[in-house]
């Protein structure tokens, strides 16, 4: 998962004071990463505002693209959109604290001072996830024929 990191970070340290703007393709190899099957044929540009102040740095992240899913209703494949903001906030560890290693909880990712990286890989994957919908079916009249005639009633 290192390239993975590599791929999904974005730079803390030497990044000044005031907005940036990052851009990044997600893809398969991101679901993957964290075990996810049912998502696949992922072409989802995520765009990145980034705000970075002393003691904070604020990420407003833009997803736009298309996955492939399964239908719930007649298992075929079903091309979903993604269009998606989410925002998360990077915050710095205490120096004295007792725990150096970085910390996500979805809202807030807390990492080291010195830290060089902030690894958006989870934050980017659980974006992805939120955007679907909760049931994901084709529109009326485009399931596959075969499968739903299955489970019509005589």
């Amino acid at each position: 998962m290192a390239s993975l990191n590599a791929k999904y970070s974005i730079p803390v340290r030497g990044l000044t004071v005031g907005r940036h703007h990052f851009q990044m393709e997600l893809d398969d190899a991101l679901m993957r990463a964290f075990d996810c099957t049912e998502v696949r044929d992922v072409g989802v540009a995520a765009e990145l505002e980034v705000d970075r102040s002393a003691s904070r740095v604020a990420v407003e992240a833009s997803l736009k693209g298309r996955v492939t899913v399964e239908c719930d209703r007649c298992l075929e494949d079903l091309v979903l959109p993604v269009d998606y903001a989410a925002a998360l906030e990077i915050r710095f560890i205490s120096e004295h604290a007792p725990v150096q290693e970085p910390q996500y909880d979805g809202e807030v990712m807390w990492i080291a001072p010195g830290g060089a990286q902030a690894d958006l890989a989870a934050f980017l994957y659980e974006s992805v996830i939120l955007a679907l919908p909760y049931r994901r079916v084709h529109p009326e009249g485009e399931c596959d024929p075969a499968m739903t005639g299955r489970f019509e009633t005589k």
